[in-house]
């Protein structure tokens, strides 16, 4: 059996049921991203984020991605090993540049579910103007090369800032050069360096491409089948809130990395007390949503974030709605031809 089929069979049965199997770890600041080393001011501890990692498995967490620049964290090797111990399954999101041998080495025996290696340009100049150093890009380009020497799995992504038309080709060529996997940056909702149309077709484009003709037909018929037999039950494809949460570097606790109001000390209150918390919030939030009175919203990729971060007059996702109204007319162009 497939093993994403599996995965995906996992988290719907625990989207259902509101277990929280799936989260998100800012090991450092977002910041973080954009630099070479990392104060550890205001870090949790190892021995702090062991004790969250203990609360987690007890509430049946699988799936684990470690974000911010989790290399810079002092002690990654050790949390890692830890994590892994537990039984978590993880993924790295990282610039690669911090990447050497060493790291490589120990991530080869160690194998992560997936290493998401973000690129912030496709030459030197590009990463000049983010990290402020003349070798970034280049030891982004090495880190890539040492994780595919070891036979880690990895998927390269453009940065958000790096959407446009001629940067994401270019950054697509570098992947297809290495022989690594591309995907194109995940929507931000808070700056859209392109247009929502635009988004949409390179969106189902890459979903196009990566599929034969007989599973994209398949899932063009899923996707207008869903719109034509609309359930009054409403289960949004968001999962923060439902079994999906965030942690960041200092123990604080939401449903998502983009919306962190309220956000609560895991630390001081717990794991479980702060999850029934959450369930119940994001479950209000929804149920207050304009987006739940939409025809699209069984396809809608939205959340309940986009309103409150694009503060429209009507409180809802202008951008999300341009980019699903045009997706269905793909697919449905598709349907036709």
């Amino acid at each position: 059996m497939d093993k994403k089929f599996i995965v995906d069979r996992l988290i719907k049965k625990a989207q259902l049921k509101n277990i929280p199997i799936t989260g998100e770890l800012s090991l450092t600041p977002p910041e973080s991203q954009y630099v070479l080393q990392c104060s550890k001011q205001n870090l949790c501890s190892l021995e702090e984020w062991l004790k969250i990692a203990k609360e987690m498995q007890n509430n049946q967490v699988l799936f684990l991605e470690l974000s911010g620049e989790p290399l810079l964290y002092p002690q990654f090797q050790d949390l890692y090993l830890a994590l892994k111990n537990l039984g978590m399954v993880l993924t790295i999101h990282t610039n690669a540049i911090l990447i050497d041998e060493e790291i490589a080495l120990f991530l080869g025996k160690h194998k992560p579910k997936c290493v998401n290696v973000t690129l912030y340009g496709s030459n030197q100049a590009h990463y000049q103007r983010y990290f402020h150093n003349e070798t970034a890009f280049q030891k982004a380009i090495n880190g890539l090369y040492l994780l595919k020497k070891y036979g880690i799995n990895v998927i390269i992504s453009n940065h958000s800032d790096c959407s446009s038309e001629y940067e994401t080709r270019q950054i697509r060529n570098i992947s297809q050069q290495l022989q690594i996997p591309f995907q194109t940056a995940k929507y931000n909702i808070s700056s859209q360096s392109i247009s929502a149309v635009q988004a949409a077709r390179y969106k189902i484009t890459e979903i196009k491409n990566k599929m034969d003709e007989e599973s994209f037909k398949e899932l063009v018929n899923q996707k207008l089948s869903v719109l034509q037999h609309q359930s009054n039950i409403h289960k949004h494809s968001c999962l923060a809130g439902q079994c999906a949460f965030f942690i960041d570097y200092n123990g604080m606790m939401s449903a998502c990395s983009t919306i962190r109001y309220p956000s609560y000390d895991v630390l001081n209150i717990g794991f479980q007390s702060i999850w029934t918390k959450i369930v119940k919030e994001t479950e209000l939030k929804r149920q207050l949503s304009p987006c739940r009175q939409c025809i699209l919203f069984n396809n809608c990729e939205t959340c309940y974030a986009c309103p409150l971060c694009q503060n429209t007059d009507d409180n809802t996702p202008l951008y999300m709605c341009q980019y699903s109204k045009e997706a269905l007319r793909i697919f449905q162009e598709e349907q036709l031809s």
